[in-house]
């Protein structure tokens, strides 16, 4: 009687540590299958275990304590039914348990500011998952390029050109508009004068413009691809209000000298699209800058092209140079007629007064 009353103190205990020590952890060693039966009654769960404890030789002991031990059948192969509590719809197997997920929340957000390079744990064998890509604001679409009219051009930089001519005229005392105009551009000094004539016919200088760009050297152009600025006197045969260079002015060349020149030296592709325009990049052309080219092409618009004249000259042959005279009489490595073309030039600068040959502080050089 004392003997199953032990036995009976001794089950809760026995139950749970069964399930503690056959509980899988992290790294289990061999497949465990656990149930759990409740039992009719105390009597019968002892009566189990000491007809178990007779088939198997095993029996109880007490220490001196009087606490009740039960000898070990883990090495018994006599024993038919394994040890334990078994209820299959609880059971599971301890090694093909569901694995961890494979990355936590906190580790599949990435911080946007991340890079998208892989970073080594010193912690692990592997490389972190790679940061997501960040994703930027689409960029706006841009306007397409709009094709202007002549009027709708001058209505948009009319405005700030005139404003900005009319200041130059007043400091230059000469009336606004005048009844024409005259560019006069200079190679070596990489300039453009620009000459009024009031109604009474005289000639008075305004304002001198930097040139930004012009390409080539001292000479006339001769063929299409030389990458000269001509040299001679010209017109402005259009304007040109969807230039990619902001605005522009398309210069006369080649003029009636010109082609007659070509002819007799058998020349045919002569070149031409020569202008005065905006930016400072240059192929045969004359940038000035884009405010700049704003008034040049204001200042044709309102005069009339009928009304302005265009010299390019290598040099101010109203200033006498005494090396410039030899070389241009002597005419190293040039046609023969270039002689004829400079006669002209200086003839047709006759009427225009030298104006001082500081460049005053222009509108393209801000």
């Amino acid at each position: 009687m004392m003997l199953k009353l032990a036995l009976g103190t001794v089950m809760a205990g026995v139950a749970a540590f069964s399930a503690v020590a056959l509980w899988p952890s992290s790294q289990p060693s061999r497949a465990i299958s656990l149930s759990v039966v409740q039992p009719a009654s105390t009597s019968d769960t002892i009566d189990a275990i000491e007809g178990l404890l007779e088939k198997s030789g095993d029996r109880m002991t007490t220490d001196n304590d009087g606490e009740v031990q039960l000898a070990s059948l883990e090495n018994d192969t006599s024993v038919d039914e394994p040890i334990g509590f078994t209820d299959d719809s609880t059971s599971f197997d301890a090694e093909t348990s569901p694995e961890e997920p494979a990355e936590s929340p906190e580790d599949a957000s990435v911080p946007a500011d991340e890079t998208d390079q892989a970073a080594i744990d010193p912690g692990t064998a592997g490389p972190k998952h790679p940061a997501p890509p960040v994703r930027k604001p689409a960029a706006q679409a841009q306007p397409k390029p709009t094709s202007y009219s002549l009027l709708e051009k001058i209505a948009e930089i009319g405005p700030g050109a005139i404003a900005r001519i009319e200041e130059k005229f007043n400091n230059a005392g000469v009336a606004w508009p005048p009844q024409k105009l005259a560019y006069l551009a200079f190679k070596d000094e990489k300039v453009i004068e620009v000459q009024a004539q009031s109604a009474d016919g005289k000639w008075e200088p305004v304002y001198r413009y930097p040139i930004l760009r012009a390409s080539g050297s001292s000479g006339p152009k001769l063929r299409e691809g030389d990458a000269q600025v001509p040299e001679g006197l010209y017109k402005i045969a259009l304007l040109n209000p969807n230039s990619k260079y902001h605005v522009s002015l398309r210069v006369s060349y080649p003029n009636d000298f010109d082609r007659a020149m070509a002819k007799a030296e058998g020349r045919k592709k002569l070149g031409g699209d020569i202008m005065i325009h905006g930016s400072n990049r240059s192929i045969g052309c004359l940038a000035v800058g884009d405010p700049a080219s704003e008034e040049f092409f204001v200042m044709a618009h309102i005069v009339g092209l009928e009304n302005l004249d265009v010299i390019i000259a290598p040099r101010d042959f109203r200033k006498p140079s005494m090396l410039a005279s030899v070389s241009e009489t002597i005419n190293f490595g040039e046609p023969s007629w270039v002689p004829k073309l400079y006669a002209d030039i200086k003839a047709a600068l006759k009427p225009f007064p030298e104006m001082p040959p500081q460049v005053a502080p222009s509108i393209a050089q801000r």
